[in-house]
């Protein structure tokens, strides 16, 4: 009975101990106007930006809900894992961000601290504005019983007959409501907007006749893209209720919700005397038509090729092998979420596809014709911290061989020709290229970006590195010069340019040319497009004039091919009107 009782106990202390302390952290604290910064050494530059952000965004969001947290809000720092999120404790008035910058496919490009501090900033203010009362009291429950009549007199109450137990929350902001005022922040701040990226999943879910119904937005926990849709779509119809009925619309059903209602339906009516429900169908109405009147052109010329890989909803980053039999992906066919990527292996000869490794995250790289290199995050170290890392592997193995430790590697890519490895680290929010020599590896630090920009993809053009980085909103193209170790931007035409690769002496790339992603290449100064799609394509690879690359169209990403490569005239791709 004792040795069962220690099992029990060790079973218990391993499933409450499942999150790491960091004991070898020193921890620093410091405050401003409105604000408490909670941060350890190794984020002193990300918590001196998000000190300016924190400081400057304070004033517009809460004179546009009028209102203000009683206490100084809190801000924890954190870069202890390659990991990107930020968490909004509202009854706690605090909030966390990770350092390490949000990269999502389902999403535009913006600079990573003034988009998830007004963000989150911005649920702390709109929900505590919505509370039914003060953050003290997060919900209160009304229960009941009654019994049946006694049986005998020394009996003092009968038998259980009705229990009833019915929870009042605090506070009763639907996840569209909340997701949506928060990427719509006030009017005055555009550290957020409508990108190309949320408009491509809009649109796509609209002529497919699959958007959100209103109640099904009231909800998270969906699989596949399910989830991100609710923000998206919550996004969007923010945007249209402070269009249609004044920017102060968005306060005023946040007040409204404060009071006695529960319903956000009710609240909607109360602050437009239309209901949620006839005001969502106007806008569906309105959506519509509009997205079946700008894709008329690209409809009757679409160029999109061959789909070879659509099953489930994350198929990225796909690489021909050298000799062009193969091609590399990383794919969540097997999972449910977007995130949940495994590396597979198409092979041409007889289309199939076979899973090489889970986990994998960002784009492979072939070293030759049968061995890989990738990115995972590896297993804890002894600190706790889970980082990216480069790891090695043939078709024919079972497990990868570990090739760095700890350097926070992603997004490998090889060259051939000088037999190097170049790799892009993030810490400290801080994107920089490190490159090494395969056989020896032992990576050394090649550019030196210190404002928080963020190198998204690289790719090797001979002895040179190109690359798109995020300095403020969307992506521009950038040239690392190896020999004189010098980095300059090469390509930024006001539209958002990303995945660049080098092909027989010429530069292709995805933009958001007109209002939708297609791929393209450079030739001298004019631009020459090679797909014409509805959805978005993005992350071109190209091999013997045969083009390969994501397709994002049907609610998620395929691989597909387009062979003997036709250009196709820039006035056929994207909106009739941009």
């Amino acid at each position: 009975m004792k040795f069962l009782f220690y099992i029990l106990l060790l079973i218990q202390l391993g499933h409450t101990q499942s999150w790491n302390n960091h004991p070898e952290l020193i921890w620093k604290t410091f405050e401003t106007e409105h604000f408490i910064f909670h941060y350890h050494e190794g984020t002193e530059r990300t918590v001196s930006e998000a000190a300016f952000v924190s400081e400057k965004i304070y004033k517009p969001i809460t004179d546009y809900y009028d209102y203000r947290p009683k206490d100084k809000t809190t801000i924890v720092i954190k870069d202890t894992d390659d990991i990107a999120n930020g968490t909004a404790f509202y009854y706690d008035n605090k909030l966390e961000i990770w350092a390490h910058p949000l990269e999502f496919d389902l999403r535009g490009s913006h600079r990573w601290l003034q988009n998830v501090i007004t963000h989150e900033f911005t649920h702390i203010i709109q929900i505590q504005k919505s509370m039914k009362a003060s953050t003290r009291f997060p919900a209160v429950y009304i229960q009941g019983f009654s019994y049946e009549d006694e049986k005998r007199d020394d009996v003092l109450y009968g038998y259980p007959k009705t229990m009833f137990s019915i929870p009042l929350p605090g506070v009763a902001v639907p996840p569209w409501l909340a997701e949506g005022t928060a990427q719509y922040m006030a009017p005055d701040l555009y550290y957020d907007f409508w990108d190309t990226h949320r408009d491509m999943v809009l649109r796509d879910l609209a002529i497919n006749n699959k958007l959100l119904s209103f109640n099904e937005m009231n909800t998270f926990g969906k699989k596949g893209i399910g989830s991100e849709l609710v923000y998206n779509q919550g996004f969007l119809f923010s945007d249209y209720l402070a269009n249609r009925f004044g920017s102060q619309i968005l306060p005023e059903i946040s007040k409204i919700l404060s009071s006695k209602t529960f319903s956000i339906n009710e609240a909607i009516l109360k602050a437009t005397n239309f209901s949620g429900y006839q005001l969502y169908s106007d806008w569906e109405t309105q959506l519509k038509d509009n997205y079946n009147n700008q894709l008329e052109i690209v409809n009757k010329n679409t160029v999109e090729g061959r789909i070879i890989e659509n099953s489930g909803t994350t198929n990225l980053f796909p690489k021909w092998s050298p000799n062009g039999k193969k091609i590399a992906f990383i794919s969540n066919q097997d999972n449910d979420y977007f995130g949940q990527t495994d590396l597979f292996i198409y092979n041409l000869d007889d289309s199939s596809t076979t899973k090489l490794m889970a986990g994998v995250k960002y784009a492979p790289s072939w070293l030759n014709d049968t061995t890989l290199i990738f990115t995972l995050r590896s297993k804890s170290n002894k600190n706790g911290s889970k980082y990216y890392n480069l790891y090695k592997m043939t078709l024919s193995e079972e497990e990868p061989e570990q090739i760095t430790v700890d350097k926070r590697l992603r997004y490998p890519v090889f060259n051939s020709g000088n037999n190097l490895i170049a790799a892009i680290s993030t810490t400290d929010g801080l994107s920089n290229i490190f490159i090494s020599d395969a056989d020896s590896i032992d990576f050394i630090k090649a550019t030196n970006f210190n404002n928080q920009e963020y190198i998204s993809s690289i790719n090797w053009d001979n002895n040179d590195i190109i690359m798109d980085v995020i300095t403020n909103h969307g992506r521009d193209l950038y040239r690392l010069d190896t020999e004189n170790k010098k980095t300059y931007k090469i390509l930024d035409n006001n539209n958002d340019l990303r995945s660049p690769c080098y092909s027989d002496e010429t530069l292709y790339f995805s933009q958001d040319y007109n209002g939708i992603f297609n791929i393209s290449y450079q030739d001298g100064d004019s631009l020459n497009f090679l797909t014409n799609v509805s959805g978005g394509a993005f992350m071109p690879d190209i091999k013997d004039n045969n083009l390969v690359y994501s397709l994002y169209q049907d609610g998620g990403y395929k691989i597909a091919i387009i062979s003997d490569l036709e250009i196709i005239s820039n006035h056929l791709v994207g909106y009739s009107n941009p």
